[in-house]
Protein backbone atom coordinates (compact mmCIF):
# COMPACT_ATOMS: atom_id res chain seq x y z
CA UNK A 1 0.00 0.00 0.00
CA UNK A 2 2.82 2.38 0.90
CA UNK A 3 4.51 1.71 -2.44
CA UNK A 4 1.28 2.39 -4.30
CA UNK A 5 0.77 5.68 -2.45
CA UNK A 6 4.36 6.73 -3.17
CA UNK A 7 3.88 5.93 -6.88
CA UNK A 8 0.72 8.06 -7.00
CA UNK A 9 2.60 11.00 -5.46
CA UNK A 10 5.41 10.63 -8.01
CA UNK A 11 2.93 10.32 -10.88
CA UNK A 12 1.10 13.43 -9.67
CA UNK A 13 4.34 15.42 -9.37
CA UNK A 14 5.49 14.25 -12.79
CA UNK A 15 2.17 15.25 -14.31
CA UNK A 16 2.44 18.75 -12.81
CA UNK A 17 5.97 19.14 -14.16
CA UNK A 18 4.79 18.09 -17.63
CA UNK A 19 1.90 20.56 -17.44
CA UNK A 20 4.25 23.34 -16.39
CA UNK A 21 6.75 22.49 -19.13
CA UNK A 22 4.01 22.41 -21.78
CA UNK A 23 2.60 25.72 -20.52
CA UNK A 24 5.95 27.54 -20.53
CA UNK A 25 6.88 26.05 -23.88
CA UNK A 26 3.61 27.34 -25.32
CA UNK A 27 4.35 30.82 -23.95
CA UNK A 28 7.76 30.73 -25.64
CA UNK A 29 6.50 29.32 -28.95
CA UNK A 30 3.75 31.92 -29.21
CA UNK A 31 6.22 34.70 -28.30
CA UNK A 32 4.24 35.65 -25.21
CA UNK A 33 7.58 35.08 -23.52
CA UNK A 34 10.24 36.80 -25.61
CA UNK A 35 13.98 36.01 -25.74
CA UNK A 36 15.65 37.79 -22.82
CA UNK A 37 12.41 37.97 -20.80
CA UNK A 38 12.53 36.69 -17.23
CA UNK A 39 10.44 33.69 -16.20
CA UNK A 40 7.90 34.76 -13.60
CA UNK A 41 7.56 31.67 -11.39
CA UNK A 42 4.80 33.21 -9.29
CA UNK A 43 2.64 34.18 -12.29
CA UNK A 44 3.03 30.74 -13.91
CA UNK A 45 2.25 28.98 -10.62
CA UNK A 46 -0.90 31.10 -10.36
CA UNK A 47 -1.85 30.29 -13.95
CA UNK A 48 -1.57 26.55 -13.25
CA UNK A 49 -2.90 26.73 -9.69
CA UNK A 50 0.30 25.00 -8.63
CA UNK A 51 3.20 25.38 -6.22
CA UNK A 52 6.52 26.64 -7.56
CA UNK A 53 8.22 23.23 -7.19
CA UNK A 54 7.00 21.69 -10.48
CA UNK A 55 7.63 25.04 -12.19
CA UNK A 56 11.27 24.97 -11.15
CA UNK A 57 11.64 21.36 -12.24
CA UNK A 58 10.15 22.15 -15.65
CA UNK A 59 12.55 25.09 -15.98
CA UNK A 60 15.49 22.73 -15.40
CA UNK A 61 14.24 20.55 -18.23
CA UNK A 62 13.77 23.52 -20.56
CA UNK A 63 17.27 24.68 -19.61
CA UNK A 64 18.67 21.31 -20.69
CA UNK A 65 17.07 21.91 -24.10
CA UNK A 66 18.64 25.38 -24.34
CA UNK A 67 15.32 27.24 -24.24
CA UNK A 68 15.99 29.11 -21.00
CA UNK A 69 19.20 30.33 -19.38
CA UNK A 70 20.12 31.11 -15.76
CA UNK A 71 20.82 34.66 -14.58
CA UNK A 72 21.92 36.06 -11.24
CA UNK A 73 19.79 35.59 -8.14
CA UNK A 74 18.52 32.15 -9.12
CA UNK A 75 16.35 33.56 -11.90
CA UNK A 76 15.89 32.27 -15.44
CA UNK A 77 15.06 34.02 -18.68
CA UNK A 78 14.22 32.90 -22.21
CA UNK A 79 17.44 32.26 -24.10
CA UNK A 80 18.80 34.92 -26.42
CA UNK A 81 20.94 33.38 -29.15
CA UNK A 82 24.03 35.18 -30.46
CA UNK A 83 25.48 34.70 -33.93
CA UNK A 84 28.05 32.14 -32.78
CA UNK A 85 25.35 30.04 -31.12
CA UNK A 86 23.10 30.27 -34.18
CA UNK A 87 25.92 29.01 -36.42
CA UNK A 88 26.63 26.19 -33.98
CA UNK A 89 23.00 25.11 -33.80
CA UNK A 90 22.60 25.27 -37.57
CA UNK A 91 25.76 23.23 -38.13
CA UNK A 92 24.29 20.47 -35.97
CA UNK A 93 20.90 20.85 -37.62
CA UNK A 94 22.37 20.59 -41.12
CA UNK A 95 24.16 17.35 -40.31
CA UNK A 96 21.04 15.81 -38.79
CA UNK A 97 18.76 17.12 -41.57
CA UNK A 98 21.00 15.49 -44.18
CA UNK A 99 20.86 12.21 -42.30
CA UNK A 100 17.07 12.45 -41.99
CA UNK A 101 16.66 13.28 -45.69
CA UNK A 102 18.87 10.32 -46.68
CA UNK A 103 16.89 7.89 -44.57
CA UNK A 104 13.52 9.40 -45.54
CA UNK A 105 14.32 9.05 -49.26
CA UNK A 106 14.77 5.33 -48.64
CA UNK A 107 11.92 4.77 -46.17
CA UNK A 108 9.14 7.30 -46.71
CA UNK A 109 5.70 5.80 -47.37
CA UNK A 110 3.10 6.90 -49.89
CA UNK A 111 0.75 8.16 -47.12
CA UNK A 112 3.59 10.28 -45.75
CA UNK A 113 4.23 11.73 -49.18
CA UNK A 114 0.55 12.60 -49.41
CA UNK A 115 0.82 14.35 -46.03
CA UNK A 116 3.75 16.40 -47.33
CA UNK A 117 1.80 17.40 -50.45
CA UNK A 118 -1.25 18.34 -48.38
CA UNK A 119 0.98 20.37 -46.08
CA UNK A 120 2.37 22.15 -49.14
CA UNK A 121 -1.13 23.03 -50.33
CA UNK A 122 -1.97 24.52 -46.93
CA UNK A 123 1.32 26.44 -46.86
CA UNK A 124 0.74 27.93 -50.33
CA UNK A 125 -2.79 28.94 -49.40
CA UNK A 126 -1.50 31.17 -46.59
CA UNK A 127 -0.65 34.82 -47.10
CA UNK A 128 2.97 35.87 -46.66
CA UNK A 129 3.44 36.76 -43.00
CA UNK A 130 0.59 34.57 -41.75
CA UNK A 131 0.95 33.54 -38.11
CA UNK A 132 0.22 29.95 -39.15
CA UNK A 133 3.26 29.59 -41.42
CA UNK A 134 5.82 28.62 -38.71
CA UNK A 135 3.52 25.86 -37.46
CA UNK A 136 2.85 24.54 -40.98
CA UNK A 137 6.58 24.66 -41.75
CA UNK A 138 7.36 22.71 -38.57
CA UNK A 139 4.80 20.05 -39.52
CA UNK A 140 6.41 19.72 -42.97
CA UNK A 141 9.83 18.99 -41.51
CA UNK A 142 8.54 16.72 -38.76
CA UNK A 143 6.84 14.47 -41.33
CA UNK A 144 10.27 13.97 -42.90
CA UNK A 145 11.94 13.41 -39.53
CA UNK A 146 9.42 10.70 -38.67
CA UNK A 147 9.78 9.19 -42.14
CA UNK A 148 13.48 8.62 -41.44
CA UNK A 149 12.45 5.89 -38.96
CA UNK A 150 15.33 7.00 -36.74
CA UNK A 151 13.94 8.08 -33.38
CA UNK A 152 17.17 9.67 -32.16
CA UNK A 153 17.59 11.84 -35.28
CA UNK A 154 13.91 12.82 -35.20
CA UNK A 155 14.01 13.68 -31.49
CA UNK A 156 17.16 15.79 -31.73
CA UNK A 157 15.87 17.69 -34.76
CA UNK A 158 12.55 18.45 -33.07
CA UNK A 159 14.44 19.74 -30.02
CA UNK A 160 16.70 21.88 -32.23
CA UNK A 161 13.69 23.40 -33.97
CA UNK A 162 12.33 24.42 -30.56
CA UNK A 163 15.52 26.33 -29.80
CA UNK A 164 15.76 27.87 -33.27
CA UNK A 165 12.13 28.91 -32.85
CA UNK A 166 13.47 31.55 -30.46
CA UNK A 167 14.80 33.45 -33.47
CA UNK A 168 12.78 36.07 -35.39
CA UNK A 169 10.56 34.56 -38.06
CA UNK A 170 11.49 37.05 -40.75
CA UNK A 171 11.61 34.35 -43.43
CA UNK A 172 7.84 34.13 -43.43
CA UNK A 173 7.41 37.91 -43.70
CA UNK A 174 9.71 38.36 -46.69
CA UNK A 175 7.74 37.78 -49.93
CA UNK A 176 10.82 36.69 -51.89
CA UNK A 177 11.95 34.26 -49.19
CA UNK A 178 8.38 33.00 -48.79
CA UNK A 179 8.24 32.08 -52.49
CA UNK A 180 11.65 30.43 -52.28
CA UNK A 181 10.57 28.33 -49.30
CA UNK A 182 7.67 27.03 -51.38
CA UNK A 183 10.02 26.10 -54.24
CA UNK A 184 12.51 24.48 -51.87
CA UNK A 185 9.83 22.42 -50.13
CA UNK A 186 8.51 21.25 -53.51
CA UNK A 187 12.03 20.24 -54.59
CA UNK A 188 12.40 18.21 -51.39
CA UNK A 189 9.04 16.49 -51.94
CA UNK A 190 9.92 15.69 -55.55
CA UNK A 191 13.26 14.17 -54.53
CA UNK A 192 11.64 12.08 -51.81
CA UNK A 193 8.87 10.91 -54.12
CA UNK A 194 11.47 9.71 -56.61
CA UNK A 195 13.44 8.04 -53.79
CA UNK A 196 16.46 10.04 -54.97
CA UNK A 197 18.87 10.21 -52.03
CA UNK A 198 21.36 12.53 -53.74
CA UNK A 199 18.70 15.07 -54.79
CA UNK A 200 17.03 14.87 -51.41
CA UNK A 201 20.30 15.72 -49.68
CA UNK A 202 21.17 18.59 -52.04
CA UNK A 203 17.66 20.08 -51.82
CA UNK A 204 17.73 19.83 -48.03
CA UNK A 205 21.21 21.35 -47.81
CA UNK A 206 20.17 24.33 -49.95
CA UNK A 207 17.02 24.85 -47.87
CA UNK A 208 18.83 24.85 -44.52
CA UNK A 209 21.65 27.08 -45.75
CA UNK A 210 19.15 29.60 -47.14
CA UNK A 211 17.32 29.60 -43.81
CA UNK A 212 20.54 30.22 -41.90
CA UNK A 213 22.08 32.91 -44.10
CA UNK A 214 19.98 35.95 -43.09
CA UNK A 215 20.40 35.03 -39.42
CA UNK A 216 24.20 34.97 -39.46
CA UNK A 217 25.20 37.44 -42.17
Amino acid sequence: MAGSKEKKIKDSTGSLVEQAETHILKLIETKRLQPGEYIDFVAIADDLNSSRTPIRESIRQLHSLGLVEPVSGGHFRVTTLNTKQIRSYYAVRLGLELKASTLAAERITDPELELLKHNMEIFEAQACGSDLLPQIDTQFHEIIYDASRNRYVAKRLKELRLVLGLLPRNSFENPERFENIIKEHKNIIDALENRDVSRSMSATKMHIEHAMHPLTS
